[in-house]
């Protein structure tokens, strides 16, 4: 199973969730899955979220699309701030 990993900072949470929780159906259709959404609670600015990826190919289209970075610009998302990290299982040793 491969999963993808994003962490990234905000101005203003609600805005952040609504402009998050709106694009639902767009990376559903770019194959990615809600695993879970975190709070750093340290930094309550910052989110971490974690999806398991369905269509690997998928994902890297919408993570370089327009939808996605005028979403993160309505979700107040400080640009310099994101992380993006693609992972895979760890094999049992």
């Amino acid at each position: 199973m491969s999963y993808i990993l994003i962490r990234q900072k905000f101005t203003d949470y609600t805005q952040w969730r609504a402009s998050f929780d709106a694009m639902a159906d767009e990376r559903q259709r770019h194959g990615l899955r809600n695993v879970v959404v975190t709070r750093n609670r340290d930094d309550q600015d910052e989110v971490v979220v974690l999806f398991e990826i369905t269509d690997p190919a998928a994902v890297r289209e919408y993570l370089h699309g327009g939808d996605l970075k005028a979403a993160w610009k309505r979700g107040t998302v400080i640009p310099e701030t994101n992380q993006v990290t693609f992972l895979d299982d760890a094999a049992p040793l």
